[in-house]
């Protein structure tokens, strides 16, 4: 809230179209949004005429990167077993009980090296290849991005 962390980028959004642009650090920096021509940035100076120590879009979107998020996620004592639960469940065929029994993950995700990235087989322990699995759904208003990560131990 108060602008303290640096791996918290504040990403100027269009007040009027709401589109997200760079923010003022980026060296893709834009003072207009290129759709509606509305100003992105609070004037230089304040009322008192003051210049502002720092540029600051008039709509903020704090945005941190999604492998700083999950680096964050992964010291948390004891994530690793729970969100490793997922190979856990038990499954009925033909009950739909989460998103694990869905086709999607139990037969068409694929990791790198072509293997059900889900793989859930008795021989590997409760860990595909030894690697924590993790799953990534990014909905963004009318479009869904899946993002899929493996973690070495």
């Amino acid at each position: 809230m108060l602008g303290d962390d640096p791996s918290i980028e504040l990403l100027a959004v269009c007040p009027t179209c709401q589109d997200v642009f760079p923010s003022a650090n980026s060296k893709h920096m834009q003072g207009m949004c290129t759709v509606c021509n509305t100003l992105l940035f609070l004037a230089d100076r304040t009322k008192c005429n003051n210049p502002r120590a720092v540029k600051m879009p008039i709509v903020k979107y704090p945005y941190l990167a999604l492998s700083d998020q999950i680096a964050s996620i992964l010291q948390v004592s004891g994530i690793e077993a729970s969100l490793n639960e997922w190979c856990k469940k038990p499954h009925k065929m033909g009950e739909y009980i989460n998103i694990f029994d869905g086709n999607i993950c139990r037969n068409r995700l694929r990791a790198p090296d072509g293997s059900l990235f889900f793989s859930n087989l008795p021989h590997e322990n409760h860990r595909p290849h030894g690697e924590l699995r993790i799953g990534v759904n990014l909905g963004l208003d009318w479009y869904v991005y899946h993002t899929f990560f493996m973690v070495h131990n």
